[in-house]
């Protein structure tokens, strides 16, 4: 059982300073930086389209009321422009 443990203990460090084998866990460790890297820029992006779009919806809502307030102040002006042309009204 010694003897298994002392190979394992061996390869151990051999793979800790095997050129190779570090410049392998440093690719791998680079590249799952990158994934994560990715992800987190995937992730930010849906973010500010789902803020974007809240923001043209209540964009286009804001719209629809100030062009309804217009037009019913224009139905206002006309209703005072008719009643002061019929003398109901005096300015």
């Amino acid at each position: 059982m010694m003897a298994w443990l002392a190979k394992i203990a061996i390869l151990k460090s051999y793979f800790v300073t095997c050129p190779r084998c570090q410049l392998k866990r440093q690719a791998k460790h680079l590249h799952m930086r990158t994934i994560q890297l990715v992800e987190d820029a995937r992730s930010e992006a849906r973010e500010h389209a789902a803020a974007a779009w809240a923001q043209l919806s209540a964009s286009r809502t804001k719209l629809n009321s100030t062009q309804a307030q217009v037009e019913a102040s224009k139905v206002a002006l006309s209703g005072v422009r008719e009643e002061e042309q019929v003398g109901q009204r005096t300015l």
